[in-house]
Parts: structure tokens; C-alpha cells; sequence
């Protein structure tokens, strides 16, 4: 309840202020309305911007993350809205969902917030990454999934040790983890972001693959090594069938 509180009051920004919003267009595989709070995207009135129009630096290292070659990302639909009035009024295009049902990300030159819902699964990363390492923190939480509680469950279990391998501070409920990075340099931060980018769209649909023994440490192993297309494991799975 606590996570779909977030997403409301989320939603309910994201409602008001409609006329801000604009959408990422390229290099971002995961479909999401940005809110600049100050400083996050570059002037303009264009209703999509490019990847370098992205001044946010913990946005802009999401981005990167999630543009990684090789991740298993499906298409994602949406539906046309329109932002203004009179004629100022300028329609968001196709992919980009009503704000009230859409992936968004508030964002200023140095601090995001994404809450992205993919299928029946929700993740929220809250960060800040700027001069000051005592100012600069991490916070991860993801839930759900579409698949039995057991596989939901390990997918969480994936999750976390991916987590604590990066140095994250992790706690584990059921099918939900929650995860933070206290402090660091704006490097480090912005390469966990990255990493973070990436582990979206790796973990996609992954809690109806959770099948036999010990899933999550295959997969954590085929994760940090760069596998997101997993064809170690396929090649695994071949060579025991030939056996």
C-alpha cells in the first residue's frame, strides 16, 4: 500500500503540472514523462527532447543505464496528450502516456525521482548526484510481478543480492526490496545509477523465468558479468539436454 501510495501522489503531481512535462524520445528503452523542477532539462518548448537535452546528471546516468545493448526491453504502447492551451497548446506524441497513467520522472540538474511501472511490477529510485559526496544518496525500492508469489519472490531475491554486491544497504520483504546508497562520490553515484538503469530493464519479466535451482545466483552471476541476453545460461540449458 505504502508504494502505491507513492505512485498516487506521484500521479497527482504529474497531473498538475502537465504542461511541463516533456518526453525523453531516443536512447531510453523504458517509456517515461520528465518534470523538470529546475535546471533538469535544457530551455525549450518542444514537447520531446533528446538525451542531450537532458541536464539532470542522475537522470541522464538512468538513461544511459537503460540503454545498454543486449537488455531484453518489449515495446511499450501509449496514447497521445496534450499539453497547454490556446495556441500554445502542443501535442506529446504517440508514446507518451496520459500523465495519470504513465512512467514520469521529476528531475533538476542534480536530483531524480523515477516511478516506473512496467506490466504489474513498480520501481522508484530517488537520488541525488552532485559536488558534495556527504549530500549524495540512493534509494531503490521495487514490488510485484505478475507470476506466482515463489517466483516473485526470487526475482526480489535477485534483486537484492545484485543490490548488495554494489554496496547497497538492502532489506527484504517477500517480493519487495528496498535499497540505499548513503553517500559518495558523483562519480560512483552516477556509474550505481547506471547499473541501476540497466537492472530495470534486465529484471523485466524476469519472475516468470525464476524456474529451477538456484535462479537468482545464475542470473546474478550472467548480470554482473554483462550476460543480459543471458546466452550463457542458454548455452548451460543446451549442454544439459545433450548430456
Amino acid at each position: 500500500k505504502a508504494v502505491l501510495a507513492l505512485f498516487a501522489a506521484g500521479d497527482a503531481l504529474a497531473g498538475q503540472a502537465v504542461a511541463q512535462v516533456r518526453r525523453l524520445k531516443d536512447a531510453a528503452p523504458l517509456s517515461f514523462l520528465i518534470i523538470d523542477l529546475g535546471g533538469g532539462l535544457a530551455p525549450g518548448r518542444s514537447a520531446a527532447v533528446a538525451l542531450a537535452d537532458v541536464l539532470s546528471d542522475p537522470l541522464a546516468a538512468l538513461c544511459r543505464g537503460m540503454a545498454t545493448p543486449g537488455l531484453p526491453w518489449g515495446k511499450t504502447a501509449g496514447a497521445p496528450i496534450t499539453a497547454g492551451t490556446g495556441p500554445d497548446r502542443r501535442e506529446l506524441p504517440p508514446e507518451a502516456e496520459p500523465a495519470d497513467r504513465s512512467n514520469y520522472a521529476l528531475a533538476t540538474r542534480d536530483y531524480v525521482n523515477l516511478n516506473a511501472r512496467t506490466e504489474s511490477h513498480f520501481a522508484m529510485i530517488d537520488a541525488v548526484c552532485g559536488a558534495n559526496p556527504r549530500e549524495n544518496a540512493i534509494r531503490f525500492r521495487f514490488k510485484g510481478g505478475s507470476a506466482a508469489a515463489e517466483l516473485r519472490e526470487r526475482r526480489a531475491i535477485f534483486i537484492e543480492t545484485v543490490l548488495r554486491e554494489q554496496e547497497f544497504f538492502t532489506n527484504r520483504q517477500g517480493d519487495m526490496v528496498t535499497a540505499v546508497l548513503a553517500e559518495g562520490a558523483r562519480e560512483t553515484v552516477r556509474a550505481k545509477l547506471e547499473m541501476l538503469g540497466r537492472l530495470l530493464g534486465f529484471s523485466r519479466n524476469l519472475d516468470a523465468a525464476m524456474a529451477g535451482d538456484d535462479p537468482a545466483g545464475r542470473l546474478v552471476s550472467a548480470f554482473l558479468g554483462g550476460d543480459y541476453s543471458l546466452e550463457s545460461l542458454a548455452g548451460r540449458s543446451g549442454a544439459k539436454a545433450q548430456a
